[in-house]
């Protein structure tokens, strides 16, 4: 179900953009757990957007899957 609203806030995003948006967001949606150890993270705002600042030795290929390309 999350992939949904991601691949729409996506297209939204892409109709303001346009193809930039890839450079900017990436070309895939994926999904994992970001735990303290990862870095050093804002509180979401009401749309679920949060700020994430990353620690420099955590591993993100071990955590996060890849769910869907947006391409």
């Amino acid at each position: 179900m999350f992939d949904f609203f991601a691949k729409r806030r996506f297209v939204q995003l892409k109709k303001r953009l346009g193809e930039e948006v890839y450079k900017t967001l990436g070309t895939h949606i994926a999904s994992g757990q970001i735990q303290e150890d990862a870095g050093v993270n804002s509180l979401a705002d009401n749309s679920g957007h949060f700020t994430h600042h990353p620690s420099e030795n955590f591993k993100y290929y071990k955590k996060i899957n890849i769910v869907k390309s947006l391409k």
